[in-house]
């Protein structure tokens, strides 16, 4: 049965409380140090010494998920209504993963879009140590994604989208930054997205039809600096800028 609590917990007598009987039950009452007065049952642990029995200040829901297990899940409401709201909320997706409205994979989506990306990402980077990726590589990752969330103001992965990542690659453009560059800090985010996907924490790459484009855009950069480029050696040129262009255009996807 579905049901939303407050859990309780005991912990040691205050050194300072004062005990005393209501109704038949004992109580203690002590002060903090800032003078705000407290009361508490008092309960008999295990080891036959008094504790005082506390209340969490929230409700906890308690329900069984899609899967039938059963899930304690903290509501964060200090009101039973409320608690119940949410208690409703997650049987009803419960309910629709039982009854094949929404897979297993696409409710356990619908959990991590809300935290922090830097909890995935510290993730993700024990996935690509388990990989045996270099520390380079590693440090290299976290810090070109993170930029680029930072700049556009991405904190969740729900805020995670092809449209703010495009406007800064372009901004970066107009600076000056180098394909190359600009194609390394799209790269970083890519992974990470990709990741996120296989993990079931997004329910698909964000960033997958904005790679083309940009590759498009990186292709014609560099064709544009390996024409100038040679221009500018016509006249006793060795082909060595050919063989950068090659590779730029190589690294590129």
């Amino acid at each position: 049965m579905a049901t939303v609590y407050k859990k309780t917990s005991t912990r040691p007598l205050p050194e300072s409380a004062e005990l005393y009987a209501r109704k038949g039950e004992q109580f203690a009452r002590w002060r903090l140090k800032n003078g705000t007065k407290k009361t508490a049952p008092v309960t008999t642990g295990s080891d036959g010494t008094l504790k005082i029995r506390t209340e969490a200040t929230t409700y906890t829901a308690k329900y069984r998920d899609g899967q039938g297990i059963v899930c304690e899940v903290a509501t964060g409401c200090r009101t039973k209504d409320a608690a119940q709201a949410v208690l409703k909320e997650l049987t009803d997706r419960a309910e629709r993963v039982r009854s094949g409205i929404v897979s297993q994979t696409d409710d356990a989506v619908r959990d991590w879009l809300a935290e922090p990306i830097a909890d995935s990402m510290a993730d993700y980077l024990d996935h690509l140590r388990s990989k045996n990726r270099s520390a380079t590589h590693i440090a290299d990752c976290e810090r070109l994604a993170m930029r680029v969330f930072a700049d556009c103001g991405m904190r969740t992965l729900r805020d995670i989208a092809a449209t703010p990542v495009e406007r800064w690659l372009a901004n970066r453009n107009a600076e000056g930054m180098a394909p190359r560059t600009r194609n390394s800090y799209l790269q970083a985010v890519r992974g990470f997205c990709r990741w996120c996907v296989d993990a079931s924490r997004l329910p698909d790459e964000p960033t997958k039809n904005l790679s083309q484009n940009h590759k498009n855009q990186l292709i014609a950069s560099m064709r544009t600096y390996h024409r100038a480029f040679c221009s500018s050696q016509r006249h006793g040129g060795d082909g060595y800028e050919e063989g950068v262009s090659r590779i730029e255009l190589a690294d590129v996807g």
